[in-house]
């Protein structure tokens, strides 16, 4: 006679499921995980709902994961290293469905039976793009701006005070400059400085750049009162 054995089947709880049970047994509302962390609570809900691909860039995201981490009491590791397996995963999905997309191509048994002269040729012609491609990918690593992004202010503001915190992220090994004044960079990316103010409208103008590269530009309109 066969016996059988009652099993519990667990349900892999993914990262926005963990952040979010998290939260709520913290008995913290969004607005306040964002002010906390300086965080914008869309960003926080894409991340929660497992929107990452809404996210600005992965380098950003998983900066994201490891302050939202750390806020809630996770281990920041471990809660980057599930981000990671999920996003690689959605692309995995996203690449399937592009390939779908595109039409079967049939080929000709006459295509195995190209002369010595056409084959040679290809060949040539296969290996000039490959050292093309190589020097413009090398070329365009050099010069392409590094991305640059404003965690506060996350748009124009309205203030009262007479200074505001600029705080945001770039590429590392970037340099970046605020209102034409260098200012320092982590070796993650990260920088802040304060901005002087003067009453009615101001302008903040962030560039980050490297060596050769071109210049990303962020600017911010903030209003005194």
């Amino acid at each position: 006679m066969q016996y059988f054995r009652k099993k519990e089947i667990h349900n892999c709880r993914t990262l926005g499921e963990i952040f979010s049970d998290q939260r709520q047994t913290l008995c913290v509302d969004m607005k306040k995980a964002a002010r906390d962390t300086k965080i914008s609570s869309d960003y926080l809900s894409m991340i929660e709902s497992g929107r990452f691909d809404l996210l600005p860039g992965d380098v950003y995201a998983r900066n994201f994961v490891k302050t939202y981490a750390k806020y809630l009491g996770l281990c920041k590791d471990k809660m980057v290293e599930i981000f990671d397996n999920e996003r690689t995963v959605q692309k995995n999905i996203h690449l399937k469905k592009q390939t779908m997309k595109e039409p079967a191509k049939i080929m000709s048994r006459f295509n195995f039976l190209v002369a010595p002269k056409i084959a040679r040729n290809l060949i040539v012609f296969f290996i000039v793009m490959v050292c093309l491609s190589y020097i413009g990918i090398k070329v365009d690593a050099i010069i392409r701006p590094p991305d640059l992004y404003l965690i506060t202010p996350i748009t124009d503001v309205l203030v009262n005070e007479n200074s505001i915190e600029i705080r945001g992220m770039t590429e590392a090994g970037s340099r970046v400059e605020v209102n034409e004044k260098n200012v320092f960079v982590d070796e993650e990316g990260k920088f802040q400085t304060i901005v002087s103010l003067k009453e009615g409208i101001n302008e903040v103008e962030v560039r980050s750049y490297k060596n050769h590269s071109k210049e990303s530009v962020v600017k911010r309109r903030v209003v005194v009162k």
